[in-house]
């Protein structure tokens, strides 16, 4: 995974994804509610993002995208959506659940690049399975003229070793109508609160630029009917796959893959 901007403020190889940097996880016995100002700072923020792609590699395009901002408290103070026109074949319908048409009006991500670009500057960023979106929102920034220094951020992925919807049930997080960026960003919120004792406090926030201002266009999945066609049978052998800290990733990709 608003205004759909409703605020204010406003893959070297195809799997190069070690380049990215990620806090380090240990296990505790006895999660805790998300209080962030000793990682982040009084005034620091968390931006959980997600993306929806036309699939794995560095040559596919960006279909969705979604950012919800923290406070230092877990509290969500802003909100940013929109599909996304890759201006190519939207790939696995099957999965994101969008088709040419509801992407006809959608903007480019040129189009939005300087929006997302100021959401996640001076932001920890966050994610499940973090690396990926990192990497596919990093290769459209950079083709928008913007340079990206992620910082190291915090990986619900790393946490919990499984698949974001199979971490939400064992966490007691509610989770209906997953592969869409919104919703997805909501669930590894929600986890990223849980989990926080995981994490042992080494992250930096992300620096972006050039920055500007620009006019704000985008297109909110609400209204659009979907008709997902069946998922391929080896999807389902990712369900419910627990593994290690450092196999997890490809678990989470294998449904797509």
């Amino acid at each position: 995974m608003a205004m759909v901007g409703r605020s204010a403020v406003d893959r070297s190889n195809d799997r190069g994804n070690d380049a990215i940097p990620i806090a380090s996880a240990t296990v505790p016995r006895n999660p805790r509610r998300a209080v962030w100002e000793h990682l982040i700072g009084r005034d620091g923020r968390i931006a959980v993002i997600d993306v929806e792609t036309t699939g794995l590699y560095n040559v596919d395009r960006i279909v969705e995208v979604a950012i919800l901002t923290l406070d230092c408290e877990g509290n969500v103070c802003d909100q940013f959506e929109t599909m996304v026109q890759p201006l190519r074949d939207v790939g696995a319908t099957w999965i994101h659940g969008l088709d040419a048409g509801m992407l006809r009006g959608a903007p480019t991500f040129a189009d939005v690049a300087q929006h997302v670009a100021a959401r996640v500057d001076g932001a920890v960023v966050a994610g499940h399975n973090v690396r990926f979106d990192m990497r596919m929102i990093g290769n459209e920034l950079t083709a928008a003229g913007i340079d990206i220094d992620w910082g190291l951020g915090l990986d619900t992925l790393r946490a919990t070793r499984c698949k974001l919807e199979v971490a939400c049930a064992e966490h007691g997080i509610e989770f209906v109508g997953g592969h869409r960026a919104l919703v997805d960003a909501r669930a590894t919120a929600d986890l990223l609160e849980v989990t926080r004792p995981f994490y042992d406090g080494a992250c930096t926030p992300a620096i972006a630029r050039p920055l500007h201002v620009s006019p704000l266009r985008v297109c909110p999945r609400e209204g659009h009917t979907e008709a997902l066609p069946p998922a391929p049978y080896l999807a389902a052998l990712a369900r419910g796959v627990h593994s290690s800290v450092d196999v997890a990733p490809y678990v989470q990709l294998l449904g797509v893959a």
